[in-house]
C-alpha cells in the first residue's frame, strides 16, 4: 500500500510515515525543542541512530513545523 499523506492544519502535508517515525524517536526517550536561533535541539542525542540523524536532517522542515505550530481555543493555527 501507498504511503500515505496527511494534510496538517496551517498547510503542512507530510508522509504518515515521517509523523510515525517523529514519534518512534520520541517514544525512544529523545525530547526535541526549538532554540532561539531555529535550530532544533534534540536530547539525549546519544539515543539517535545514524538513520535517525539523516532521517532529522532530510526532514528538518516538519520537525520545526511540528515543534512550532500550536493552536488556539478556537482551533485556529498560529505558527
Amino acid at each position: 500500500m501507498p504511503d500515505q499523506l496527511v494534510h496538517l492544519k496551517g498547510g503542512m502535508v507530510a508522509r504518515e510515515s515521517d509523523l510515525r517515525r517523529l514519534l518512534d524517536i520520541e517514544g525512544r526517550g529523545v525530547h526535541f525543542s526549538l532554540a532561539d536561533d531555529g535550530k532544533v535541539r534534540v536530547n539525549p542525542a546519544a539515543r539517535l541512530t545514524d538513520s535517525d540523524r539523516v532521517f532529522l536532517l532530510e526532514h528538518h522542515a516538519l520537525v520545526v513545523y511540528c515543534l512550532t505550530v500550536t493552536y488556539s481555543d478556537d482551533g485556529a493555527v498560529r505558527t
